[in-house]
């Protein structure tokens, strides 16, 4: 592929995820303003268990579905046919492990959520096979090149049908159990439409070929470090809030979200390098420019301080009012929280893009440890900190473990270039 088809998917993919950026903080934000503190606690904690049993229930098939798709191609069908057949049954029936987990959980907690009934986890339920189809449905349509249709299945389809569904809902009865609903109603619309995009892409002549599974043995000891991956970038990104539902009440749960959600916009400008650099530094890489390479690691560090420190700046110096105006006063108390996540998330990208830098040199085993290292401290550190400071200590707890991911996440990156 030329680099001007290169520049272009990467406009595209830019594009696509600040829409799923707005589309996502505009529900969030309809949410939190018609359900209140309480509520969107409830909800929000619903969620992130939702998400959580979603990565098990996975197996990590997705990125591992996207290296065999890709690999087989229209070369081999029967192996493509048999690895699609087996990451389906496979995830369904991890899936319905997760599910009865779930089940299970809202049983147990479902009245500590504020008075709120266990309807709404119960609810959840159902996102996480619906989310586990979704992600091996894009993995695959990411395998056969059709990158843009992955992105836009779970990127704009399902938050913009959600936030309709919500638009529709307001006014009327409005609820946690109703918002997950919602969600789950949206997820589904999305895996359907997903499934009908893959059959029309995937090669002519798969479905009159019996499916090879002869390399199951093998998908399965493959599957794990990706897994491993995956569990532990949901860790140090949503692990927090589930920790401080565990020992705060709904309100504090709603608050502290709301928090992560405008403080952690911050770290956008990460995503805006990764997606800018990486194919240059897979270049460089390949090639031994060592210089080049630490150079566009500068460069990429002053561009992403130069996109995050004006936003950080604002949230610190309007936040408060911001806050207070658009979702009322009951969710002031979100503000040092928010600031404190911020400030996290702008030391966190004075690192530089160093988590894509070992990822695209074959590191990413390293990577998984550290994420999963930080994130079970951040689960650690929110349990401890929140039950006395509530949502300001697992603020705290999470930049924290931010922050220490990112000093060793360079130490290992410095270490890498200077072997190199």
């Amino acid at each position: 592929m030329s680099m001007a088809g290169i520049g272009y998917k990467v406009i595209i993919s830019g594009a696509i995820k600040g829409c799923q950026l707005l589309l996502g903080v505009g529900s969030s934000l309809l949410l939190a303003r018609w359900l209140g503190a309480s509520g969107y606690g409830a909800y929000s904690f619903a969620f992130v268990l939702a998400s959580l049993l979603a990565i098990p229930a996975q197996l990590g098939w997705p990125s591992l579905l996207t290296r065999e798709v890709a690999r087989l191609g229209p070369a081999d069908l029967a192996q493509l046919a048999g690895a699609l057949r087996t990451s389906f049954r496979w995830v369904s029936w991890s899936s319905l492990a997760m599910v009865m987990a779930c089940l299970g959980i809202g049983y147990v907690i479902g009245g500590k959520l504020a008075g709120q009934d266990a309807s709404t986890l119960y609810l959840a339920s159902a996102l996480v096979p619906l989310t586990a189809w979704i992600g091996i449905r894009a993995a695959a349509l990411r395998g056969l090149e059709h990158v843009l249709q992955a992105q836009l299945l779970d990127g704009i389809l399902r938050p913009a049908l959600f936030l309709l569904i919500l638009a529709f809902l307001i006014g009327r009865h409005l609820s946690p159990a109703t918002a997950m609903f919602a969600q789950v109603l949206a997820t589904f619309v999305a895996f359907t439409v997903g499934t009908v995009v893959l059959v029309r892409v995937l090669p002519s002549g798969i479905r009159r070929i019996p499916p090879d599974a002869h390399r199951a043995a093998e998908w399965r000891r493959s599957m794990y470090p990706f897994m491993l991956v995956s569990a532990a970038q949901v860790l140090t990104t949503q692990a927090d809030l589930f920790a401080l539902g565990l020992v705060s009440d709904a309100s504090e749960v709603g608050i502290y979200k709301v928090a992560t959600m405008v403080g952690t916009q911050v770290g956008f400008a990460v995503w805006l390098v990764n997606a800018v650099f990486a194919p240059r530094i897979v270049k460089f890489h390949r090639h031994g420019q060592h210089e080049e390479l630490q150079a566009l690691l500068s460069k990429g560090v002053r561009f992403a301080l130069i996109v995050a420190a004006p936003a950080a700046a604002c949230i610190v110096a309007f936040g408060r009012p911001a806050l207070e105006i658009a979702l009322g006063e009951q969710f002031g108390p979100a503000y040092w929280p928010m600031v404190i996540i911020a400030l996290g998330q702008l030391i966190g990208v004075s690192a530089g893009p160093v988590g894509m830098l070992l990822g695209m040199t074959g590191h990413e085993r390293g990577v998984a440890r550290i994420l999963t290292l930080c994130g079970l401290s951040s689960v650690v550190l929110t349990l401890v900190l929140a039950s006395k400071y509530g949502p300001f200590g697992a603020a705290i707890a999470a930049s924290a473990s931010l922050i220490l991911s990112r000093v060793m996440l360079r130490a290992l990156a410095t270490r890498v270039l200077r072997r190199s």
